[in-house]
């Protein structure tokens, strides 16, 4: 992300484009000394703001209410923002803006809403869903998967397909299931954190949760392994006030 800054202090916010905004917005509210907390923890972005998340959240809600963008502007900014692999802050501000869009549009195609401008609910939907379902894979820490499941991927209308289709054996080449070749570790952590939020929501029942955590216990990954607990905790404490 370019750190190219208008000083004009007589230049109206209007005159930059969102993803400037945005930038001056991240430069604005930087934290060096957090920045450097997370670097000496092993968190290695090339450009690091030290934005904690309910600065990233009071971004998304001013850029969602007082920038006068459509529902298809946001989410073209979000698409920009996560294709900026190399800036933490992008990366976590993305989810934040699709997640409130796509719940609006799932509810809108639900409830028979023609309130997104241009009249196209249904195909705003099936945009951002498939926006969310390409961003699942590529969730490159921990801290944006977690961010990533909360925001956007409990609203996808297919998220509890998407955890199980990450936590499958991928095929071969030859369209055969490959035994033991999983999914990399990070997009299966995706996945247990989705369901951790699918569970919880009441999105998902125990029962559907059970085997897909099954299998992942089973391959014994480090990365997964205490988010696997957690959920096991989840599902134990629903079937207990089941009965």
């Amino acid at each position: 992300m370019s750190h190219t800054h208008n000083d004009n202090p007589d230049t109206p916010e209007e005159a930059f484009s969102p993803l400037q905004r945005v930038k001056r917005r991240f430069f604005a509210m930087r934290n060096g000394i957090l920045a450097d907390q997370m670097r000496r923890g092993g968190l290695n972005y090339r450009v690091n703001f030290g934005l904690n998340l309910p600065q990233l959240k009071d971004i998304a809600a001013e850029i969602a209410t007082d920038w006068g963008l459509n529902s298809g502007e946001i989410v073209d900014l979000a698409d920009t923002l996560w294709d900026n692999v190399n800036t933490r802050e992008s990366r976590l501000l993305a989810p934040l803006l699709v997640g409130p869009v796509l719940r609006g549009a799932t509810v809108g195609v639900q409830e028979g809403s023609q309130d997104l401008k241009g009249n196209e609910s249904v195909d705003q939907q099936v945009r951002m869903a498939a926006l969310a379902e390409s961003w699942m894979p590529q969730a490159q820490t921990v801290e944006v998967a977690d961010i990533l499941c909360h925001s956007l991927l409990r609203f996808h209308p297919q998220a509890l397909a998407l955890a199980a289709a990450s936590l499958m054996p991928m095929e071969d080449a030859d369209g055969a299931n490959g035994l033991g070749k999983a999914a990399p570790d990070m997009e299966r952590y995706t996945a247990i954190r989705l369901l951790v939020n699918l569970l919880s929501s009441g999105k998902a029942a125990a029962e559907e949760v059970r085997p897909l955590l099954n299998a992942e216990y089973a391959r014994k990954c480090q990365l997964t392994l205490p988010l696997c607990r957690r959920l096991e905790e989840e599902i134990i404490f629903f079937e207990q006030d089941r009965h």
